[in-house]
């Protein structure tokens, strides 16, 4: 019989102070070695509360009012603070959902790695050879020895995500405790990361309790789901069971395909360069190398690829945030320096991807639409104050949710509001940054739906900067793929999604975790996959920036740096294998 390494028995939190509305009431699992125990529900329904609470602690403002936490049988709960303390990060492990609230702010990554393997597997190992370096590396993060010497601020939310899972890890526990661990993760880093705890998980290395709203996760890598709903567990069922449950809503918000793309431009990037110097160092970070892009007049383009590949810093470059190293960008026919900072922003307006960083926390929200108003239209007073309520209204905000502020809304509100503050000065053009990142994913169909009818309704232009296929797929025209600052493919959604050509773009989308109980990822066959390291965007490849991860790479590609080419379908591809497969030359893309 399988040994039970967790057992919560009728655990109970509730807010402090005598309140009595309960957070959890009475929720009993187990979870055994080598097994995936994926914890479901609604945000509001306990799962965060839980993981907090499988290691004996609770959020602010709330307290363990009753229940059982055993650890191989022994009383977690009856443990001193010395010995609960020397538990967590050497027996279990807690990942949580917000990487910058959890790293230390003032020190090294790397630094902060080495000190929980120094704390739970003594001293002598600190000393170890690269470790924090191979620990950044096993999770996905390319240039890992620059990436352990950098702060927590001046890391991707993706690579900040990443940096605390290796955290985690870093003290060999059994047990990992993850809040949404994934939720900041591109597609191929989250697959390779949850295929490696999987694997972990059947040699009975490691068990896992997993806290996600996501099916795909549920269904592809977890053997049992405890769903919560207020607090309490309403369903304990084998993986299969659950699946079968589920609705499979078609994400497809968008109209049906049209030729947008042909239409009159609205904005064009082309030739776009942008380099960062490197402290203490001649050399410079590569972060987007000959990017061409061309916006047509309402139409959506989306641009994927991994975190680092020079998306935002594209995004960036096109809302006049950051200088081009070199390169034009042009909006409306003009080049974009030549518009003030008010002039561009009063029609092309960028959205963040946290929303939380978006607002004054002092201010309600009602008070920042209505600012976007003041300086734009030129509206004072009540007339602002009614006009800003008109736009939440819109977006489909509560009633209520400008007298609040940030901290006192979800996620999924204060993105709406942000899309609110962002239509204020009725711009031609909106760059979304990740916009669903940090929602959950009623609050991502709910924003998506939005943006499809703003889109409809209004012929807005958008950039899409996203790592969510879902998303792309759901509400975009155009899709261009970024791998390490160059563009490798591009083309119409529909059709690139049903065939893709570039290497890099089949690994996505062979990535993507379907909600298909019957084909479970980690044990799919021929799968299309990448191996090894992306390489650091300071040393660049002479040739092919796949061609060290590609299993299709020609000899040619080691050394010859192709130029992206159209094909008759309507993509562009950079492939010296894909060239090869057609018939006659191909032009360059425009």
């Amino acid at each position: 019989m399988t040994e039970v390494v967790l057992s919560i028995r009728n655990l109970s939190v509730a807010p402090a102070e005598g309140r009595t509305s309960p957070v959890l009431r009475d929720v009993s699992l187990d979870v055994k070695a080598g097994e995936i125990v994926g914890v479901a529900g609604a945000s509001g329904s306990g799962k965060s509360t839980l993981a907090y609470a499988a290691l004996g602690l609770t959020k602010p403002g709330l307290e363990i009012t009753g229940g059982e936490l055993l650890l191989h049988g022994r009383d977690v709960f009856g443990m001193t603070d010395r010995e609960q303390r020397r538990l967590r990060g050497d027996k279990i492990a807690l990942i949580t959902q917000n990487p910058r609230r959890a790293l230390h702010p003032m020190l090294p990554i790397g630094r902060q790695i080495e000190s929980v393997r120094a704390a739970h597997r003594g001293p002598a190992d600190t000393d170890e050879p690269g470790f924090a370096i191979a620990s950044l590396e096993r999770v996905g993060i390319n240039d890992p020895e620059r990436r352990s010497r950098a702060f927590s601020h001046e890391l991707s939310g993706g690579m900040a995500q990443r940096a605390l899972i290796a955290m985690a890890l870093a003290g060999e526990p059994e047990l990992v405790v993850a809040d949404e661990p994934t939720s900041g993760l591109d597609v191929t880093v989250q697959a390779q990361f949850l295929d490696w705890l999987w694997q972990r998980a059947k040699q009975r290395e490691l068990c896992l309790l997993l806290a996600t709203q996501e099916q795909g996760i549920l269904a592809n890598y977890c053997d049992r789901v405890v769903e919560l709903q207020d607090g309490a567990v309403v369903l304990d069922l084998d993986y299969r069971d659950y699946v079968e449950r589920c609705d499979r809503p078609n994400r497809r918000f968008r109209q049906p395909p049209t030729d947008k793309a042909t239409g009159e431009s609205i904005a064009e990037i082309a030739g776009l360069e942008r380099h960062y110097p490197l402290r203490g160092s001649d050399k410079r970070v590569h972060a987007v190398g000959g990017v061409t892009l061309r916006f047509a007049a309402g139409e959506t383009l989306a641009l994927i690829g991994e975190s680092g590949s020079g998306k935002t810093t594209v995004g960036r470059c096109l809302a006049g945030l950051e200088t081009p190293s070199s390169g034009t960008i042009r909006f409306r026919g003009q080049a974009i320096d030549r518009y003030s900072r008010r002039e561009l922003s009063s029609q092309l307006q960028y959205v963040r991807q946290d929303p939380f960083d978006s607002f004054d926390p002092r201010w309600t929200i009602g008070r920042s639409v209505a600012e976007a108003l003041r300086l734009h239209a030129g509206l004072r007073g009540g007339a602002a104050a009614d006009a800003a309520n008109v736009l939440l209204e819109r977006v489909g905000c509560p009633a209520e949710i400008g007298k609040r502020k940030p901290a006192e809304v979800s996620a999924g509100v204060l993105q709406k509001a942000n899309i609110a503050r962002a239509l204020a000065v009725e711009p031609a053009m909106l760059v979304l940054d990740e916009p669903t990142a940090v929602l959950a994913p009623a609050d991502r169909d709910d924003l998506l739906r939005l943006l499809a009818t703003l889109n409809a309704d209004r012929s807005l232009t958008v950039l899409l900067i996203s790592h969510d296929l879902s998303s792309v797929a759901a509400i975009s025209d155009t899709l261009a793929v970024m791998y390490l600052g160059q563009i490798v493919e591009t083309g119409p959604t529909d059709k690139l999604f049903d065939a893709p050509a570039h290497p890099y773009t089949r690994a996505l989308l062979a990535a993507h975790l379907d909600v298909d109980p019957g084909v479970r990822h980690p044990e799919r066959e021929n799968c299309e996959h990448l191996s090894g390291d992306i390489p650091s965007p300071i040393d660049l490849p002479s040739g092919c920036f796949l061609a060290s991860r590609c299993g299709q790479a020609l000899p040619r590609c080691a050394t010859e740096r192709q130029t992206i080419e159209v094909l008759d379908d309507g993509h562009a591809v950079r492939c010296w294998r894909v060239m090869e497969r057609t018939d006659t030359a191909l032009p360059h893309a425009e």
